[in-house]
Formats: structure tokens, C-alpha cells, sequence
């Protein structure tokens, strides 16, 4: 497992652009509003990423439901960002909120494995995750998580690090212990 994370760790850092990465992280910044799109396989990296990011006073809403998603790309504009996360956009509803999403004139980062796939056309910004596994013939979904949460905290921490002071303050101002 140690070899399938190093080398999971080390395909990923290898497809990132690191212009694209700031263009994303630009796009975070100035966003007046974040929702994320996750396919059902990556709800719990994207509420992780909500979760960072609510421990620096920034909101981030998780949808997670295909209809709840649709109707809340609805409403965003120009000034909101999307991320949508999809390994290969296989499910049927993603595709229609890209759609809406690109008619609002909503930015979208799109992130998914290097596949081809529909989506790639609506998206604004593109981040890959690596593709080590066949979908059909694996135990488990290992390399695709590992991949997705290192893209994921790769983001957060180029965020973090933006306004490095203002969120250390606010971390040590708000933040609480159980």
C-alpha cells in the first residue's frame, strides 16, 4: 500500500500545471461563492475540503445529491466558482450541470482523470487526478482517492498559504477544541 501511495503522490504532482493551479487558486480567492459537485465517489474529499476550508472562515457548499446539485447550479453566476469533481463523468447527471453551470457563465474547475470525457469542454480550469485503476476490475478505489485528496489539499494549502497570516490569525481566534 505504501508503494501504491508514493507512486499515486508522484503521478498526481506530475499532472499538475502549476499555472493552472494558480489560476485556479486566483479563481478560489475571488469567488464570491463555492459550491462543489462531487460524483458519488468523492463526496467525502470534497467535504473534507469544505471542512479545511471552513476552518478558515470560508464557506464552501457540498452538494451531493444529482437533483439538489442541478438546482443549485442554478442560481450561481460569473462571480461564483464550481468545482466539479468526476473521474470520468460515467453517471448521466453531471453532464446537465456543466451545462447549466456554462450557461450562468459559471466558472468551473474540473476535476477528473486524464480519460476523455464530455465534461472537458465546459470546464474553465482542468486539474487530473491520476488514472492508475480499471474501473471494473479492482478491489478498491485507492489510487483515485489518494490522487483526488492530494489535488484537493494541494489547493487548499496554495490557498492557505495566499493569505498565510489572516488565516493563522483566524485559526488561532476562532478555532475551538472539544
Amino acid at each position: 500500500m505504501s508503494q501504491l501511495y508514493d507512486q499515486t503522490v508522484a503521478a498526481t504532482k506530475n499532472l499538475i500545471d502549476l499555472e493552472e493551479l494558480l489560476r485556479v487558486v486566483q479563481q478560489i480567492d475571488k469567488a464570491n461563492h463555492i459550491t462543489i459537485f462531487p460524483s458519488v465517489g468523492n463526496i467525502y474529499a470534497a467535504e473534507n475540503f469544505q471542512h479545511n476550508m471552513k476552518d478558515i472562515g470560508i464557506h464552501v457548499d457540498v452538494e451531493t445529491i444529482p437533483y439538489l446539485q442541478y438546482m443549485s447550479a442554478v442560481p450561481l453566476t460569473k462571480d461564483d466558482l464550481a468545482i466539479v469533481i468526476s473521474y470520468a463523468n460515467r453517471g448521466t447527471a453531471m453532464g446537465d450541470i456543466v451545462k447549466e453551470l456554462k450557461r450562468q457563465n459559471v466558472p468551473i474547475v474540473l476535476i477528473s482523470s486524464t480519460l476523455p470525457n464530455d465534461l472537458f469542454s465546459y470546464a474553465t480550469y482542468h486539474l487530473f487526478f491520476c488514472s492508475y485503476e480499471d474501473t471494473w476490475n479492482k478491489i478498491a478505489s485507492f489510487a483515485t482517492r489518494i490522487s483526488l485528496q492530494y489535488l484537493l489539499d494541494t489547493l487548499y494549502a496554495c490557498y492557505f498559504n495566499r493569505h498565510y497570516d489572516d488565516n493563522i490569525e483566524f485559526k488561532k481566534k476562532y478555532k475551538k477544541t472539544l
